[in-house]
C-alpha cells in the first residue's frame, strides 16, 4: 500500500533528500530521549540531592519490590517502544503482588518529599516506619508466590534503580512541577536531580507514562498481545532504517498509532477507547488522566510553522489550512517560522494544542509544504494518516522501497510459532471462517486489518525457511600438513 505514495512524491521529494545527504539541509528531530540531561528542565536552576539515611534504606526496599516484577514480565515483550511498562504497573495486574502496588509508589512520593525537603515531607522516623512497611508487604508477596526472599545481584539492582528512576519522573512531573532523575554519583552513592518544569510541559512529558499504561493492557489477551507485535512490525517497515538504531522519536510515534489510532481486531476499537470507556483511567493520576483524554482525539499530520517564539507557536495543516497554536514544551528543540513538522498534537486546553515528543521538524525552502499536501489530500484512504506521515518522513530521508523488508520474528522457528498461536487467537474470537475443503484439508478466511494480514503472511513465508546451521563445513578439502625436510 505505500508503493503509491513513493511514486506520487516521485522525483522532487528523492531529489529533496539528495540536499539532506550533501548537509545542505539539515533533520532536527525533538528531544532525543525522555532521559536526556537537556530534559523538560535544561541543566539551568537544577538540584541535586543525596539519597542517604532512611531514605537510603527506602529506596533500597523500592528496588526490591520492584524486582518482583522481574518474575511476572511477559516472556514476549516489545522491546523497541519508547517505554516498555515497568513493574510497578506489572504487579497490579497478579493478585499475589496486587497489594505492593500501591505501597511503592506511595513509598517512592514520600522518600522523594523528604529527599526535595518539601514543605509537606514526612520526619525520618516517618521513612523508617515506610520502609518497615513496604519489606512485610515484599515478603508477603513473595510468600503468596511461594519464592524464597533474595539478595539482588548487581545486575537486578541496577535494573530496578533505573525502574525507580521512571516512578520518580513520573512523581515529580505529575505532583512536584519537578523532572527527577534518579542517578549515581561516584563516592556518593544515589541523587536525585531535579529541574523545575512548566505544568504544560510536565503534561507533554508524562505521555510516556500514560502509553506504558495502555501497553500493560496488551498483555491481558493473546490476541491483543498478537495484534501489538504485527502493528509495530507493520508501522516499522514503513519507517526510515535510520531509526532502526533506538530511536526515541520513532518509537514515541509508533506506540502513538499502534495504541492511539489503530481499531483492535480483539476489543473492535482502538486500546485507547476501551481503556477509559472500562473504567481503566478512572485511577489515573489527574494529570494524566487529562492528558489522556486529550491525545483519545489527537491526530497525525504535517504542519508548516507560521509563528513562532517563546514557548508558543501557531501550525497550519498543510492539508485544511487550519491554524492551531501549539506550546512548545521543550527549549532544546530548535525550529523557525517556514519550517516543517511531521508528528502528531492534541487540543487540550481550550484553543491551545500539545504537540507530540515524537514530531520532527525539518526547514522547507523549495515548496515541500505543497508536495507534502498533495500527497496527503490524495492517500487519504490509501494508509492510515499516522503510517502515511511515518511513510512521508522515510521517503524524505531517502528510503526508496517501502515497506521496507523486514523479519516478522527472531527466527522461521519463532515464525512458526506465532503463526500458530495467531491462527488459534483469531479462531478463539470467531474472527476466523472456514470457506471450503473437505476432510482433513480445510480452508479458512480470516477476518484482520491490513496490519495482521501483512504479518501473518511473511511469518508464513519466514517459517519456511531453512534454519541456519552452525558447525564445520564437511565439504571442504582438508589441507595436506607440509612435511619438513631433514
Amino acid at each position: 500500500q505505500a508503493g503509491p505514495f513513493c511514486n506520487g512524491v516521485g522525483s522532487r521529494a528523492v531529489s529533496e533528500l539528495e540536499r539532506f545527504r550533501n548537509g545542505k539541509k539539515r533533520v532536527m528531530e525533538s528531544l532525543s530521549t525522555a532521559h536526556s540531561s537537556s530534559g523538560p528542565g535544561s541543566s539551568r536552576m537544577k538540584e541535586v540531592m543525596r539519597v542517604e539515611g532512611a531514605a537510603r534504606a527506602l529506596l533500597e526496599e523500592v528496588c526490591r519490590a520492584l524486582s518482583l516484577g522481574e518474575l511476572l514480565r511477559p516472556s514476549r515483550l516489545l522491546t523497541a517502544t519508547a517505554s516498555s511498562p515497568t513493574p510497578d504497573l506489572l504487579l497490579g495486574m497478579f493478585e499475589p503482588t496486587r497489594p505492593v502496588a500501591p505501597l511503592i509508589r506511595f513509598a517512592a512520593s514520600e522518600m522523594l518529599r523528604y529527599v526535595l525537603k518539601t514543605p509537606d515531607c514526612p520526619s525520618g522516623e516517618e521513612v523508617q516506619d515506610f520502609v518497615n512497611i513496604l519489606r512485610d508487604a515484599t515478603d508477603a508477596a513473595l510468600r503468596k508466590m511461594d519464592v524464597e526472599p533474595w539478595v539482588l545481584s548487581r545486575e537486578e539492582r541496577r535494573r530496578a534503580l533505573a525502574d525507580a528512576g521512571q516512578l520518580f519522573r513520573e512523581i515529580g512531573l505529575e505532583h512536584l512541577d519537578k523532572d527527577l532523575m534518579l542517578g549515581t554519583r561516584s563516592g556518593i552513592g544515589e541523587v536525585v536531580i531535579a529541574h523545575p518544569v512548566q505544568p504544560l510541559s510536565a503534561h507533554v512529558w508524562l505521555e510516556g507514562r500514560v502509553l506504558q499504561r495502555l501497553e500493560v493492557l496488551t498483555f491481558t489477551h493473546p490476541l491483543l498481545g498478537l495484534e501489538r507485535l504485527a502493528s509495530s512490525w507493520w508501522f516499522t517497515r514503513l519507517s526510515a532504517a535510520r531509526f532502526d538504531r533506538g530511536d526515541f522519536n520513532r518509537a514515541v510515534r509508533e506506540q502513538e498509532w499502534s495504541l492511539l489510532d489503530r481499531e483492535s481486531l480483539a476489543l473492535d476499537a482502538p486500546i485507547v477507547d476501551v481503556f477509559i470507556d472500562d473504567g481503566h483511567s478512572d485511577s489515573l493520576p489527574p494529570r494524566q488522566h487529562r492528558l489522556l483524554s486529550a491525545l483519545r482525539h489527537s491526530f497525525a499530520s504535517a504542519f508548516v510553522v507560521v509563528e513562532r517564539g517563546g514557548n508558543t507557536a501557531v501550525f497550519e495543516e498543510v492539508v485544511r489550512g487550519r491554524r492551531i497554536e501549539v506550546y512548545e514544551h521543550s527549549t532544546d528543540v530548535e525550529y523557525e517560522v517556514g519550517w516543517i513538522g511531521l508528528g502528531r498534537v492534541c487540543a487540550f486546553d481550550g484553543p491551545v494544542h500539545l504537540r507530540s515528543p515524537g514530531m520532527v521538524f525539518f526547514p522547507d525552502d523549495s515548496g515541500l509544504a505543497k508536495t507534502l499536501k498533495e500527497d496527503l489530500a490524495a492517500g487519504r484512504s490509501a494508509l492510515p494518516a499516522a503510517v502515511r506521515v511515518e511513510a512521508m518522513l522515510s521517503a524524505l530521508l531517502g528510503e526508496r522501497e517501502l515497506p521496507r523488508p523486514l523479519a516478522p520474528a527472531g527466527s522461521p522457528r519463532e515464525a512458526k510459532t506465532l503463526v500458530t498461536e495467531l491462527l488459534e487467537a483469531l479462531e478463539e474470537e470467531g474472527l476466523a471462517h472456514e470457506v471450503g475443503g473437505g476432510g482433513e484439508l480445510s480452508f479458512h478466511r480470516y477476518q484482520v486489518d491490513a496490519a495482521v494480514s501483512a504479518w501473518m503472511q511473511a511469518l508464513h513465508t519466514y517459517s519456511k525457511r531453512a534454519p541456519i546451521t552452525r558447525g564445520r563445513n564437511t565439504n571442504k578439502k582438508k589441507r595436506k600438513k607440509k612435511r619438513r625436510s631433514k
